[in-house]
């Protein structure tokens, strides 16, 4: 029987307290001013106005991921003037729909649109239920006729078969399959889910779709094992499939499959066990300590997966990985920015996960530790609300960048923090694979 997962229907004594929630919850203020007339998305140097335009309306670094932080701090203060602003840029994102051409992407595409319509309007069952203060113009009919209008491209676009484009949460088929199982029990949602998990199915990424920078060192490809873009984001997905009842038992074996073979690749560094790639031939590459890549993001997934399918064994090794990553020291992280990504926030926010899910103190200490250093890391006078995102470019060379975004960028940070100081519904790191229902019909 699959046990309640970590996070869902539960509040809490919030995590800051004292002089550090003081400076949480004006950082919070000072990131919310900020983002009233944020920048532009960040974008890859010598993008077109219309991949610029994409980018603006996504949810990783644009308007949805925006209406998804004044959404959530609506929640937490209804009368403050967040819940139009969740409007005003959710409506902003749905107009580029019409506009701007966009791949199936949740994190830069369509679907990440979508999905922040259904988080913003409280269409799911577990949501907190709708931004009190929008005064959209649309009707619930209109907005699900548009997110049926979803539905049916992405039921079009799964018939492919073989698959050869990207498998990941950030880009491909993970991400689809998440938009799918939120919108159960929609018919058309539920055969998006079936699609996912077809045979055809591989998990190896091919050289033409790796970054300009990995293509020499991986000539062949690779085996991804991080959350954003490996193997990792679709265990979770599959055990929401299990869990959902979705082609439950074909689900079931590719999970297993998948979380053997993901278990198999550890190596013997406590808190830095997870190699960012697998491949033949190729030395091993130690991951990042982050969410995107490493021993936390896979963490995570392990414990959410074995808590929505009761496999005990993998909450137990999820556990003894969270644990290691908890007793990790900052500087031998590699943290460079705040964000959610790949950043102290992100740490902060697993760390305050792992505490949640189990209310051992050492989680609750770690996640303090690293709330004060990502408030540390703040350089007032710079965009956005003193984040500035580290992002590398194509050849893997490091800069700095505005960024307002929820993944990279000031939202995600101020997202970590309202979590932190606030009982707020955490359903809005369902894009980020930490949260799932306990049961979808």
């Amino acid at each position: 029987m699959a046990h309640t997962p970590p996070l869902l229907g539960r509040t809490s004594v919030p995590l800051l307290d004292g002089r550090l929630a003081e400076r949480a919850i004006a950082t919070i203020d000072e990131i919310a001013a900020a983002l009233r007339q944020p920048p532009r998305a960040w974008a890859p140097p010598g993008s077109s106005e219309s991949e610029r335009a994409v980018l603006d309306a996504s949810l990783a670094g644009g308007r949805a991921g925006l209406a998804v932080f004044f959404a959530t701090r609506a929640r937490t203060r209804p009368k403050g003037g967040d819940g139009q602003l969740a409007s005003d840029f959710l409506a902003d994102a749905i107009r580029a729909l019409a506009d701007v051409p966009m791949s199936s992407s949740l994190f830069s595409g369509f679907t990440g649109v979508a999905w922040a319509t259904l988080y913003v309007m409280g269409e799911s069952p577990r949501r907190a239920g709708p931004v009190e203060e929008s005064r959209t113009d649309e009707s619930g009919d209109e907005r699900d006729d548009r997110c049926s209008a979803i539905d049916d491209a992405l039921a079009e676009y799964l018939t492919r078969s073989p698959w050869n484009d990207h498998y990941d949460l950030v880009s491909g088929l993970a991400g689809l399959g998440l938009y799918a199982l939120e919108r159960l029990p929609h018919a058309t949602a539920r055969s998006c889910a079936e699609r996912h998990t077809s045979e055809g199915i591989t998990w190896h990424t091919p050289r033409e779709l790796l970054g300009t920078h990995e293509r020499d060192r991986y000539e062949q490809g690779y085996f991804n094992l991080g959350m954003a873009h490996g193997v990792p984001g679709l265990v979770v997905v599959l055990a929401r499939c299990v869990a959902s009842g979705v082609e439950a038992r074909r689900a079931r074996r590719l999970l297993e499959g998948a979380v053997a073979w993901l278990l198999a690749q550890r190596g013997p560094e406590p808190g830095r066990r997870m190699p960012f790639a697998i491949a033949p031939g190729i030395d091993r590459l130690p991951a990042r300590t982050a969410w995107c890549y490493g021993d936390p993001g896979v963490a995570a997934a392990l414990l959410l997966a074995g808590s929505l399918t009761g496999e005990e064994a993998w909450i137990a090794e999820a556990l003894v990985m969270a644990r290691e990553v908890a007793d990790l020291p900052p500087d031998a992280c590699g943290v460079e920015d705040a964000g959610l990504c790949h950043g102290a926030m992100g740490l902060a926010h697993l760390c305050h996960h792992f505490h949640r899910a189990t209310g051992e103190p050492r989680f609750a200490d770690a996640a303090r530790r690293w709330f004060e250093y990502g408030l540390a890391l703040r350089r007032p006078g710079i965009e956005v609300a003193g984040f500035p995102a580290s992002i590398p470019d194509e050849t893997g060379k490091k800069g700095w960048a505005p960024d307002p975004g929820l993944l990279g960028g000031a939202a995600g940070v101020g997202l970590a923090l309202i979590a932190a100081t606030t009982d707020a519904d955490w359903s809005w790191d369902v894009p980020l694979l930490l949260s799932a229902p306990a049961a979808t019909p």
